[in-house]
């Protein structure tokens, strides 16, 4: 695998992930090199398709790649902006200008083309690959910062005609589900009644399934960082309570050493004591 070293994530919140350290894709002619604690969400698709294509999956480090690409084209256009609007307030003037910024290490074309070839080196399969590739390219069309260049050839043509291909077999399944539906409306002889039911119970069960599948998703993803948190904070505590205890031994006195002094006393003070019993010649003498 060209990752020479992989992405490594910790759940956050709301479907976010933060790179619990650096992580450096090394291909033939280019290194990128993606820093800890960037945040992305993954595979950026609509809850409605997560049955098929959910946020996480074999093509995670792909699509950390691929955010992190995309964040660097976006700083790049904001910069570009800004230039711009300095050379315009600035005409003529042009010592004011700020430094005009370098180009990202990838365009947007190739970003979304690195994309999908690390979903190939990672096994995903040929048509899930693709269909992602031709969403992050539509994407990319709707996006400023990543709409150069969208019309040049090959890319452009292999997009329209693999959505082309994605709406025949999308037209293709629903008439054969409706070829289906009309031939059990046929054999159904109460079909006002028990189709329209039907199918609003396949309709509730699929999105309840989808709504329960996400939602222990995000709970297993909160949970585990709910424990990590946990565990960190009493590790912490732990390390507060061995620097207060250290710095209370250092700040006590010698224990020992004030035992031995109290001995020494109480000693002094019987002998004195057993003496002038003994001795009354001496109690007066002591007076």
């Amino acid at each position: 695998m060209p990752y020479e070293l992989p992405p490594k994530l910790d759940y956050l919140f709301m479907g976010n992930f933060s790179l619990r350290e650096k992580s450096l894709y090394a291909g033939k002619r280019i290194k990128i090199l993606i820093p800890q604690g960037f945040i992305t969400d993954l595979a950026t698709s609509p809850r409605i398709f997560w049955a098929l294509i959910p946020p996480f999956g074999v093509y995670e480090a792909a699509a950390v790649l691929h955010d992190w690409l995309c964040t660097l084209l976006k700083k790049y256009h904001q910069a570009m902006e800004r230039y711009k609007a300095a050379q315009e307030e600035f005409e003529g003037e042009p010592w004011k200008w700020p430094e005009r910024p370098s180009l990202p290490q990838v365009n947007s074309v190739d970003t979304d083309g690195l994309f999908r070839r690390v979903m190939r080196e990672h096994g995903v399969g040929f048509f899930i690959r693709w269909a992602m590739w031709a969403a992050v390219r539509w994407g990319a069309l709707f996006s400023a910062h990543r709409r150069a260049g969208w019309w040049c050839w090959p890319e452009a043509p292999l997009v329209l005609l693999i959505t082309a291909i994605e709406l025949v077999l999308s037209v293709s399944i629903a008439v054969l589900i409706h070829l289906s539906v009309d031939r059990i409306w046929e054999l159904i002889s109460l079909r006002f009644l028990v189709l329209p039911l039907l199918i609003a119970i396949i309709g509730l069960v699929f999105l309840a399934c989808l709504r329960y599948t996400s939602r222990r998703a995000v709970r297993r993803r909160d949970l585990s960082a709910a424990r990590e948190r946990a565990a960190a904070a009493l590790q912490a505590l732990d390390k507060v309570h061995r620097e207060i205890e250290l710095q209370t031994t250092a700040q006590r006195p010698d224990l020992a050493y004030l035992d031995e002094l109290i001995r020494q006393e109480e000693r002094k003070v019987h002998d004195i004591t057993y003496r002038k019993e003994l001795d009354p010649y001496a109690a007066r003498t002591d007076r």
